[in-house]
Parts: C-alpha cells; structure tokens; sequence
C-alpha cells in the first residue's frame, strides 16, 4: 500500500510564491465604540505617544453624538477636560499610536461621514501637561 504524501510537501523549486492580500482593517461602521475615559485614565499613558484628536468644544454634550457616531474597531477614546483661556475644554482624543505617522494613518479608519472638527495627531505628553493643570 502506498503511502500518501504529507499535505505540506515542498512545492518544486520552479514554484513562484503568491502573496495573500494585505488584510484590510475591520470595518468601523459595524463595531461597537470603545468605552470612553477620561483625565485619569490618560494621565497613565506613555508621553511619546500620540493620540488623533477628533474633536473640541467649550461643551462636554458636544462630544456624546461624536462618540457613538465613530464606532472605532480598536484603541481608546478619551474625554479630556482642559482650560483654555481660563474657561473649560473639551477634547476627544482616540489612540494610543506609537509614532505620528500611525496616527496620521489611523485617520483613514474614522468614517467619513463622522462630524469631525478636528483630525490631528497630537503627542501624548503635551495633552498631559494641559490637562494637570485641570486635574483627573
């Protein structure tokens, strides 16, 4: 009785490879936001960090339709309360990304029909620094 070959035999050495496609990212329109933190939470992060800003208003409310609007696959939002010129602000920032290229890339997952006043990376650290000023 002839034994059959091993289903991951060598292919011969005349074979080419085929590449699979580069898998594209989830889509974001059907998953489910990430739960949304705040000062505290973002006080822990790295400094070197990046975030994508989406979003700033004088108004927490402002934020709320955004957040359920985006339904992001992956990474955290964060709700952070700052001062600008001695009155509150606040910020919706999602990441962490580790250089601010991958923050400029992610861009490209939010969709686009998302009400988006803002779209920028920002470095982790100087978003910190504003928002002790305010506290957790």
């Amino acid at each position: 009785m002839e034994t059959p070959a091993p289903a991951h035999a060598a292919e011969p050495a005349h074979a080419t490879a085929v590449e699979a496609p580069a898998a594209k990212p989830a889509s974001v329109t059907n998953a489910a936001s990430p739960a949304t933190r705040g000062n505290r939470e973002f006080f822990a992060l790295p400094g070197s960090a990046y975030v994508v800003e989406l979003a700033h208003s004088a108004r927490k409310a402002d934020l709320a339709a955004l957040r359920e609007s985006l339904a992001l696959t992956h990474g955290d939002l964060y709700e952070l309360h700052l001062r600008r010129e001695g009155d509150d602000w606040w910020l919706l920032v999602w990441g962490t990304f580790d250089t601010v290229d991958s923050a400029r890339s992610a861009r490209d997952e939010i969709p686009a029909n998302a009400a988006l006043n803002a779209g920028w990376a920002r470095r982790v650290g100087v978003l910190q620094a504003e928002a002790r000023q305010v506290g957790p």
